[in-house]
């Protein structure tokens, strides 16, 4: 799956989680890949012309959607923080780098 329908199944969890009943989607026609993503959740679709709507009927929220949404959240939370410490130290590595070339060619400019 791609990352629209990762993120339209994430929304619906949130709104499922949040007493949300129905969910609504206005799109272009022409954006096959958001209907495709609607139809595939069961919601019903609905072209006029150019643009098009869809309902998708949301079930109650449940223990066990209130649990993956939780687990989803934990999930792309330390996968952040680890990215970004990630980050932090190349960019050290590179300030270290920078640092070393800069005291190598001092040392070479002294030399001469």
């Amino acid at each position: 799956r791609g990352f629209g329908a990762r993120l339209f199944e994430s929304a619906v969890m949130h709104a499922r989680n949040e007493g949300v009943n129905m969910v609504f989607i206005h799109a272009l026609s022409e954006n096959t890949a958001m209907l495709k993503i609607a139809r595939n959740a069961g919601a019903t679709v609905r072209r006029d012309g150019s643009e098009s709507e869809a309902y998708l009927q949301i079930p109650p929220a449940s223990l066990d959607t209130r649990m993956a949404e939780i687990v989803e959240q934990q999930f792309a939370e330390l996968d952040y923080q680890l990215k970004k410490q990630a980050k932090q130290f190349w960019d050290f590595l590179a300030n270290v780098q920078e640092v070393r070339s800069g005291v190598q060619h001092a040392r070479h400019q002294s030399a001469e």
